[in-house]
């Protein structure tokens, strides 16, 4: 699966990422998900969701770090 997302801080175009399978039978979309950005990772936001690669993308895609973890909220049960 492959991702458009959007990062939180940086950036203002959407960027393309590879979900490694242990990700890709949930869907995503407007989750915040870690995606790696030169040496670091950074948060990101799902825009679009996609089965198949887009054809006009000819790089290799980076995979997703993972689920960006949310703080507890003792108020929201």
């Amino acid at each position: 699966m492959f991702i458009r997302v959007k990062l939180l801080n940086g950036l203002p175009e959407p960027l393309w990422y590879s979900v490694p399978q242990n990700l890709s039978n949930k869907s995503l979309s407007g989750l915040i998900v870690q995606v790696p950005v030169r040496n670091r990772i950074v948060p990101a936001l799902v825009l679009d969701e996609y089965k198949n690669k887009p054809h006009h993308l000819a790089f290799e895609l980076k995979d997703i770090h993972g689920l960006e973890p949310l703080p507890a909220d003792e108020h929201y049960h």
